[in-house]
């Protein structure tokens, strides 16, 4: 059999059942969103994008059936003003699902889901659990009640609670951050607590203002965990790592962290898509979570080229439809452009653990649109 060039477009499909569904994501952000977009192109599924005008960029792309300006007022801060102008318009063109690409649209969605019937709100659970998943000093706390190993923890809401650490002090470096705040906003890895009252006045520490947690830093290497899940219940797994040294992400099977990751889910009953950030020593086998982000993360294109496509996942739960098992689990390397990615075609292109890095490059390929109007009016 002849093996498809690197260079051929590859069309693919509509995933079983989803060939009539037309998807709405509704987005912030041009790069969240176009994980969602692409994500589903990919598959087949048609999505049409309402964004504010910073996200015009993404009218370009194939991925993108339509592209509708929404005025940015509305998104700031998401609420019923966005929900009134988007139903008519969801009716209109006929939408089966309603999508959000970040997590404003995650809480926003899970207040306005009825205001747009009959569209369906992609997999979610109530505001509060969102809240309650996003919030580390909370989902600490739940962890530890549950025996769920998480780092020392402890809430710093005034300057007074500096005198409060003493579970803190002397075990080598600490990690601050924000109690919300997602993508590594604000985190900082300092040498001790005796660092924290700098910390607090730094003019030149971004996401430094009380409350936050402090914790301690567990050696080892960084987990991402990506589960879906079913009224508490994981139906799908993907785990990745880095690989030292490099910008290359390595996907592979971690049954343990993908048993914690489901305890944690059942905790509250999540429903959806949830994605967990671990920490692992090898040197003493302890595994730890660090932070949840109940919602769809910057990776979740780069999962989608390792094989588990979260967004067609939650859609097809969305519609009422089986869960798709994939042939296997997510796995190989994901190699950006660059060194990296020249020894990987020196090595074997067409070796198994290549497959996300090709998926990766196709994508681009067949979307060159997009990429030249990026490269062409940049942010």
């Amino acid at each position: 059999m002849r093996r498809r060039g690197v260079l051929e477009r590859e069309e693919r499909p509509a995933t079983a059942g989803l060939g009539d569904v037309r998807v709405a994501v509704v987005g912030q952000i041009e790069a969240m969103t176009y994980n969602v977009v692409a994500s589903l192109g990919l598959a087949g599924v048609e999505a049409e994008v309402w964004a504010p005008g910073a996200c015009s960029r993404l009218r370009a792309s194939r991925f993108v059936a339509r592209f509708h300006e929404v005025p940015d007022r509305l998104f700031r801060p998401m609420g019923e003003a966005l929900a009134e102008m988007l139903a008519p318009a969801f009716a209109e063109r006929e939408i089966s699902i309603a999508v959000p690409a970040d997590y404003d649209g995650f809480a926003w969605l899970a207040d306005h889901a009825v205001d747009l019937t009959p569209t369906r709100a992609f997999p979610m659970p109530s505001r509060e659990l969102i809240e309650f998943y996003n919030d580390k000093w909370r989902m600490a706390t739940a962890c530890a009640r549950a025996g769920i190993d998480t780092p020392l923890t402890c809430l710093l809401e005034r300057p007074a609670d500096l005198d409060g650490l003493d579970r803190l002090r002397g075990r080598g470096p600490i990690v601050v951050k924000p109690l919300t705040a997602g993508d590594s906003f604000g985190v900082y890895v300092l040498d001790s607590t005796d660092e924290l009252a700098a910390h607090l006045v730094s003019d030149d520490r971004p996401g430094n203002e009380l409350p936050l947690i402090v914790q301690e830093h567990v050696p080892g290497r960084d987990l991402d965990v990506t589960v879906v899940a079913n009224v508490g219940r994981v139906t799908d797994a993907v785990v990745s790592e880095h690989v030292a040294g490099s910008r290359t992400l390595r996907y592979f099977d971690h049954p343990r962290a993908v048993e914690v990751a489901g305890r944690i889910a059942a905790i509250g009953c999540y429903h959806g898509v949830l994605d967990f950030d671990f920490r692992e020593d090898p040197a003493t086998g302890r595994l730890v979570v660090v932070d949840t982000n109940p919602r769809l993360t910057g990776s979740t294109l780069v999962k989608t080229w390792a094989g588990a496509n979260l967004p067609v996942q939650g859609v097809r739960m969305a519609m009422g439809l089986a869960h798709e098992p994939r042939s296997g689990t997510a796995a190989g390397f994901h190699r950006p452009v660059g060194p990296e990615l020249v020894a990987a075609i020196g090595r074997g292109w067409w070796r198994a653990d290549n497959a996300p890095t090709r998926a990766a490059l196709r994508c681009a390929i067949s979307d060159l649109g997009y990429h030249r109007a990026r490269q062409a009016t940049p942010v």
